[in-house]
């Protein structure tokens, strides 16, 4: 089961990274032939931003690759979500800042002070929130084998002491 889940997470992953080079290509392609400052700008944006992309996309991957896996393994997980998580943050202040150059607001000066403190408080979110997953599902898989061993250890009680038929006594009628 966790093969096919592995498999679907690579299969998806390729379509994510298809789908972003298919996206770029088709911007630059469209910038080729329409004459637009906003679209000249949107395509400088993410030309400027689609390695970013490609790499919170990989960082995502490898985090729900190691997720799958098993226990001892999956503790690695946590830190590439939040990691991308980060990434993932530092990018929507690019698209704030975009709208920003597009709109002639000051959105972005009012963010930049706070960055880092930002970035800070979602990667240790993200850690807090994923470690939390990763223990809950560990506590779930002890219950279910607890509850197996339960299940095994009455099957063997039943086989080892067999239980006798209930026989029923019919009381005598005195005539």
């Amino acid at each position: 089961m966790a093969r096919s889940k592995i498999t679907g997470t690579i299969i998806y992953q390729l379509f994510i990274l298809l789908l972003l080079i298919v996206l770029l290509a088709l911007v630059n392609f469209i910038t080729n032939y329409v004459n637009s400052s906003f679209l000249n700008t949107l395509t400088a944006f993410i030309n400027a931003n689609f390695v970013l992309l490609i790499i919170i996309s990989l960082v995502f991957f490898v985090g729900r690759i190691l997720y799958l896996l098993k226990f001892p393994v999956s503790l690695f997980a946590p830190p590439f979500e939040a990691v991308g998580a980060v990434l993932v943050v530092k990018f929507l202040i690019a698209v704030i800042g975009l709208i920003d150059t597009l709109g002639n607001t000051r959105i972005v000066s009012y963010i930049e002070p706070f960055r880092w403190i930002i970035y800070v408080i979602v990667f240790i979110l993200v850690l807090i929130i994923e470690y939390s997953k990763i223990s809950s599902r560990a506590n779930r898989s002890v219950q279910r084998e607890t509850i197996k061993e339960v299940i095994e250890e009455k099957e063997i009680e039943k086989d080892t002491y067999p239980r006798r038929k209930k026989t029923t006594y019919r009381k005598r009628v005195r005539s």
